[in-house]
């Protein structure tokens, strides 16, 4: 269980995937996320580490999230 409501294993997950890859969190151009509620799309993108825990709205003010945009958001619909 995670030690809190606003962060799960996918911390862990995308830490080890980066050290693997060898790439980093800003590298990412492109995000498909699950989205069941709204807080998920916040605390994903926390946990992927695009931003640091408490700092998504922030991070969402300086990135446009539209298909056309610099993080284009769930473009699959």
């Amino acid at each position: 269980q995670a030690p809190h409501l606003t962060s799960g294993p996918l911390k862990n997950a995308m830490a080890r995937a980066f050290q693997q890859s060898g790439t980093r969190a800003d590298e990412m151009d492109l995000l498909s996320l699950y989205d069941c509620y709204t807080i998920m799309v916040a605390t994903t993108i926390e946990d992927a580490g695009l931003c640091a825990p408490g700092a998504f709205g922030a991070w969402l003010g300086g990135h446009d999230l539209s298909h056309k945009g610099d993080k284009p958001l769930n473009t699959h619909g």
